[in-house]
């Protein structure tokens, strides 16, 4: 019973900080699984896919809402990341634990670099063509209402 509630703050800490901070709840569930649960590194990881697709979806309501969402660039994202995901999972399955485990490693290794350096914090000065028909140099859209009720 302890670990279920355990287990329960965790699921809730790792939805607030990857809403808030953008990670998603990965970073923080998959570890926690595998040192404090003892759960095997492929359940552990559909477990996590799982729960940052709830935090995603239950985020991404309130950012489109705020009008704080690029839909076109969401909707490129989302195809590439759908893609990714399903071949992702499909590959967990055939590659050794080891591998899994090697390529989270390395994965959460590049975000604490990245957070200590903040070397993701350079501001561009110019879009290639891609990015600003994408963007439309940087213009927010608009809430959902907003979009739907322009005609194309």
């Amino acid at each position: 019973m302890f670990i279920l509630l355990w287990l329960l703050a965790l699921a809730m800490g790792a939805g607030f900080i990857g809403a808030l901070s953008g990670l998603g709840g990965g970073v923080f569930i998959v570890p926690a699984l595998l040192i404090f649960a003892h759960i095997p590194m492929g359940i552990a990881v559909g477990a996590s896919m799982i729960s940052v697709v709830a935090t995603s979806a239950g985020a991404s309501v309130a950012f489109v809402r705020d009008g704080w969402t690029n839909l076109r660039v969401a909707m490129v994202l989302e195809c590439a990341t759908v893609t990714g995901a399903v071949t992702g999972a499909y590959l967990a399955g055939i590659v050794p634990t080891w591998v899994l485990e090697l390529l989270f490693a390395l994965m959460m290794l590049q975000s604490a670099y990245f957070t200590v350096t903040k070397a993701g914090d350079s501001i561009v000065p110019h879009c290639d063509a891609l990015a600003e028909r994408l963007i439309e140099e940087g213009t927010p859209y608009g809430t959902a209402e907003e979009i739907l009720d322009r005609k194309p």
